[in-house]
């Protein structure tokens, strides 16, 4: 009986070698094949254009490629539950942040997933603030004109849909300036950027690395940058506290996620890679001219960023009332 017990903590012992041994040849014979990079946005936009700079740089390192799948829709939950349903292999990643991580925990009663239990982090990406944006053609010239033109008659603000950041920061502006706005939900930033192109919407509070050619252009007009200091791709356009709302500091950062059981030799390799990545100066030119700054780092800044933003946003949220379901 004794040998028998001990032959099986023999047998136990080795497999749990075994196991140990498996994640370093993993993260060596990673990857073998094409890695699926899950963008929850339209083509076109700053996350998609990031989403696809990342996958370029990313595939040259890994010597795959990182095929960037685009998968829109509520939010970015079609995205997330794909990605946390997936494989936990590294083979499947998605780019994420603040929407997936702190804005749908923190809107939605019944949740698709779980953001803290779901998902890993394999590095952060990069900052970018966010603008109010008319139409050039628009009489309103200042966040005071907007403010005062909303209680004459409710204008429409478009967003990249419900629960994104662009929506969140409308229903933040709404709350603290009592303007009286209609949230219309598009399937990404292009579309919301195109309908208020037309005249259809009065309003977006978009990032500022999709509105700025349009801005360049002539063809919308900057009222406010939304984070707490200026953007240097927009450095005239006040902030929102320069114009009186003190309290106003919305921004939006991204990340690369992966489903929580990932194995950590895995995420390691990729967060290695993604760093060079990032610190790569022409990549960092690149991002920068989209108003997008750089933020490489450890796996664990990712879920570390979320809890702190989650505590932050919490109480703002719960007395602005604000709720997707």
């Amino acid at each position: 009986m004794k040998i028998s017990h001990c032959l099986r903590g023999i047998a136990a012992a080795a497999a749990h070698a075994v196991l140990a041994l498996g994640a370093p040849a993993m993260a060596q014979g990673f990857p073998a094949r094409p890695v699926k990079l899950v963008v929850p946005y339209t083509p076109g936009g700053a996350a998609d254009i990031l989403g696809r700079v990342v996958a370029d740089g990313l595939g040259r390192r890994l010597g795959q490629p990182v095929i960037v799948e685009n998968k829109p829709g509520a939010g970015g939950a079609i995205a997330a539950k794909y990605v946390a349903d997936a494989p936990a292999d590294g083979y499947t990643m998605m780019l994420g942040g603040t929407t997936p991580l702190v804005l749908y925990p923190l809107l939605y009663e019944r949740q698709a997933y779980d953001a803290r239990k779901d998902f890993t982090g394999i590095g952060m990406l990069a900052y970018s603030p966010l603008v109010l944006v008319v139409n050039a053609q628009s009489p309103v010239r200042s966040v005071g004109d907007f403010v005062k033109a909303s209680r004459a008659g409710s204008l429409a603000y478009g967003s990249a849909g419900n629960g994104t950041a662009m929506n969140i920061a409308g229903e933040l502006f709404k709350s603290q300036a009592g303007a009286d706005l209609m949230h219309v939900p598009f399937k990404g930033s292009p579309p919301a950027l195109n309908a208020l192109l037309a005249g259809d919407i009065a309003s977006v509070f978009d990032l500022v690395a999709s509105a700025k050619p349009f801005i360049d252009g002539g063809r919308l007009r900057p009222l406010a940058v939304l984070s707490g200091r200026r953007s240097g791709a927009l450095p005239d356009v006040p902030t929102l506290r320069e114009l009186g709302y003190k309290d106003f500091d919305f921004s939006v950062r991204y990340a690369l996620i992966a489903p929580s059981a990932t194995p950590p030799a895995v995420i390691g390799r990729l967060n290695t890679e993604l760093n060079a990545v990032l610190r790569d100066p022409a990549v960092a030119k690149q991002l920068a001219g989209q108003a997008l700054d750089v933020m490489p780092g450890p796996p664990e800044a990712v879920m570390d960023f979320a809890r702190a933003e989650i505590e932050r946003l919490a109480p703002v949220i719960k007395n602005g009332g604000i709720r997707l379901d």
